[in-house]
């Protein structure tokens, strides 16, 4: 906030360093947890292909929830909203093709019968 009277491009600047900073720090202190947790899940018959995924959409979440509250705390509502547009759809693209499997699966029972 003081920056920002002298400059808004040197607030905006400090906001996504700092921003990016913590999101590099938060990242390296849960990835043992993460690395633990797929070890396990290797042990087990599960198909990994879907934890992956979940991680995938989880970090687009992440990472859109911070660039629409910059965007919001710079004063742009409706680019934050776009921002968030943008995840939304990039989460479903990471989802589909677990999505696809679900339907080929209801399609299969219902073939069944």
């Amino acid at each position: 906030m003081l920056l920002r009277s002298y400059g808004a491009e040197y607030s905006l600047a400090t906001a996504l360093i700092i921003g990016v900073l913590v999101l590099l720090m938060v990242i390296r202190e849960t990835a043992p947890f993460f690395e633990r947790l797929s070890d396990l899940l290797s042990k087990t018959e599960l198909d990994s292909g879907y934890f992956k995924m979940a991680l995938k959409a989880i970090g687009i979440c992440y990472i859109t929830s911070f660039a629409a509250d910059l965007c919001r705390d710079f004063g742009q509502s409706s680019l934050a909203a776009k921002a968030e547009l943008a995840g939304k759809c990039g989460v479903f693209l990471v989802c589909f093709p677990m999505i696809e499997a679900v339907i080929e699966t209801a399609l299969s029972f219902v073939g069944e019968i």
